[in-house]
């Protein structure tokens, strides 16, 4: 019982957070897609497409919602290289990545970087 009570998606936000704790483990592997989320968590990508939608979610805004997080976690780390970053986020080429940082902050990844820096060190505590 308690088996098949893992597979029981017992409230909404129970399949949005095991998507996204998903999507954050396979990331890095450049194999975050549809299908391999949907057969972790054992229902067909259809069917995960459409509980996904019933809670007014798409598994591509998922992704690129906790990217851009991610993204900017990494950013206020001085010592994270570009390229290790765009790696980390499932991009196979940091030029995906710097698309990706002018699309969600208007600016390239090294000037987010600046920005946050700058935000940190001028905040209190």
């Amino acid at each position: 019982m308690q088996y098949l009570s893992h597979f029981n998606l017992q409230s909404s936000s129970d399949l949005v957070d095991q998507v996204q704790r998903l999507v954050l483990r396979m990331l890095p592997t450049q194999q975050c897609r549809l299908p391999l989320i949907a057969e972790q968590i054992g229902l067909h990508e259809r069917a995960l497409q459409r509980r996904l939608a019933e809670l007014g979610w798409r598994f591509d805004d998922l992704v690129e919602g906790i990217r851009r997080d991610r993204a900017d976690f990494y950013l206020a780390e001085r010592d994270i290289p570009m390229a290790q970053i765009a790696g980390m986020l499932g991009y196979s080429e940091q030029s995906v990545f710097n698309r990706a940082c002018r699309r969600w902050f208007a600016m390239t990844p090294g000037a987010r970087r600046r920005q946050l820096l700058a935000q940190r060190m001028n905040s209190p505590g």
